[in-house]
């Protein structure tokens, strides 16, 4: 019988790329664990040449990912957390001198 329940235990399988957050990782682990008891998150971590975490090849149920994603279309998301970016040049290279540098470059296509 313990068997038999253990199998129905749930496993949901959690992608990252990096650390999420400051905090937020326990936070959302513990959220999780207080609404769905008899489930075990696994976590997961991948290297930067998956964006998606997992996502994309479905060796992952959900990820905590960095936006935009390539083919954002195929995937469904929620903003959890908001990180300012911010970018290191050297003084000779033409962004160099701008406040703001956009994500995509237009000139940069």
């Amino acid at each position: 019988m313990e068997a038999a329940k253990a199998g129905q235990q749930a496993v949901l399988t959690i992608g990252i790329s990096t650390s999420p957050g400051r905090g937020l990782l326990p936070a959302v682990r513990a959220r999780f664990a207080a609404a769905h008891p008899a489930a075990k998150p696994v976590l997961r971590q991948l290297g930067w040449l998956d964006p998606t975490a997992g996502l994309a090849d479905g060796s992952t149920d959900v990820a905590f990912v960095w936006l935009p994603l390539a083919g954002a279309d195929r995937y469904e998301w929620v903003v959890v957390a908001r990180e300012p970016r911010v970018v290191a040049l050297p003084g000779s290279h033409p962004l160099a001198g701008c406040d703001v540098v956009e994500f995509a470059d237009p000139s940069r296509k």
